[in-house]
């Protein structure tokens, strides 16, 4: 799984650490800072927030995963397993978009697979059997 570690400075992007940033293709505090989150989502990179692990406050997390498993888990791992109950439709909306592109990923890892990853991320209501 590939990772990069960096936060917003003044409209730049800092980077922390990264497993390869020349893999992500983007030329990191020579752009305003939302073209590089653009950028990054355009290549196949997920946003996934601070988990704790890191310990400095204001980085976000970047990664990509090298298998369509490894992207299932990702995305599993962020998803607003909620956005349907928000009063913001475009919550809704980028859940739900959200949610076709997991879909998309679950096919490709087979079923028995998927549905192990599934449970192991969604909240108990949600529970395939």
């Amino acid at each position: 799984m590939k990772k990069i570690v960096a936060r917003i400075e003044k409209e730049t992007v800092e980077v922390k650490s990264s497993t390869d940033l020349a893999i992500a293709g983007v030329e990191f505090n020579l752009i305003p800072a939302w073209k590089n989150w653009d950028m990054l989502r355009s290549k196949g990179w997920t946003n996934t927030r601070l988990k704790g692990d890191e310990k400095e406050p204001g980085y976000l997390i970047w990664q990509k995963g090298e298998t369509s498993q490894e992207q299932l888990e990702i995305e599993l791992s962020v998803h607003d397993w909620w956005c349907q109950m928000s009063d913001d439709y475009g919550v809704t909306l980028a859940g739900e978009k959200h949610m076709r592109y997991i879909q998309e990923l679950m096919l490709s890892v087979g079923l028995a697979k998927a549905k192990e990853l599934w449970n192991a991320y969604c909240p108990e209501e949600m529970v395939m059997k």
